[in-house]
């Protein structure tokens, strides 16, 4: 499993650039797969309509058992406390696919984690995870999405929400 955090494609960028060299190899010069998206609007849209399908916009409970002194130190704690942890995700198979989420991600300012999973049984297919933790990213994200999104709506204006109570409290 390989994990890497792009954000203006300066943490990973060999890694980052491959995936995107090979995605445009994979379209080679053809010109329709190349422009059909001109406006960041229509990127937008494409995006949104990507998370709809393969993506998940939730917020979930998380019980954490460990503490992490000043020192970096990681100590488990007497009382495990539960906490709600809200979250995007998006994985997929087509690595072009992942490879333009990315580069749409990046050029809106958004960063999150990318994740390369080769599968479990040999059948399966390597997979690549997009997700991302960082509240300020996911309001972000899910205002620029939200015009854009339909069956998860409910859920990014519910995550909106619950991610705006949160920015307040700090």
């Amino acid at each position: 499993m390989v994990i890497l955090k792009f954000g203006k494609m300066r943490e990973h960028p060999q890694k980052i650039e491959v995936l995107l060299r090979e995605k445009s190899s994979i379209h080679g010069d053809n010109p329709q797969v190349k422009l059909f998206m001109k406006t960041n609007n229509e990127e937008l849209a494409w995006l949104a309509g990507a998370w709809d399908s393969e993506g998940s916009i939730s917020i979930f409970p998380f019980i954490e058992k460990y503490h992490y002194k000043g020192n970096g130190i990681k100590k488990e704690t007497k009382s495990p406390f539960r906490k709600l942890i809200a979250t995007l995700t998006i994985v997929n198979t087509e690595q072009s696919f992942i490879a333009e989420v990315i580069r749409i991600l990046d050029k809106n300012g958004i960063s999150m984690h990318l994740t390369e999973r080769n599968g479990v049984k040999k059948t399966h297919s390597k997979c690549w995870n997009v997700n991302c933790r960082r509240m300020d990213m996911i309001k972000k994200f899910i205002e620029l999405l939200s015009p854009y999104l339909i069956s998860k709506k409910p859920q990014a204006d519910l995550v909106l929400r619950f991610v705006n109570s949160r920015l307040k409290q700090y």
